[in-house]
């Protein structure tokens, strides 16, 4: 699925861009209204990774997201 490729991506940390997790977090929270099994599973391991990213990089904010 598209939506778990670019959070992997993004919280892999080929991208240091604090703005991409950020949107990453964002996307993510936008989509949990259509629930998160609509997405095969990926999307509660796309939070674990975003998660991981946050903390990884000390970013408070998208952490508290």
């Amino acid at each position: 699925m598209a939506l778990a490729a670019a959070v992997a991506t993004v919280a892999s940390g080929t991208t240091d861009a604090t703005a991409d997790l950020r949107a990453a977090i964002d996307l993510l929270i936008a989509l949990t209204p259509l629930g998160l099994g609509a997405f095969g599973g990926r999307a509660e391991e796309a939070a674990r990774l975003l998660i991981t990213a946050a903390v990884a990089r000390g970013d408070r904010a998208a952490r508290a997201a």
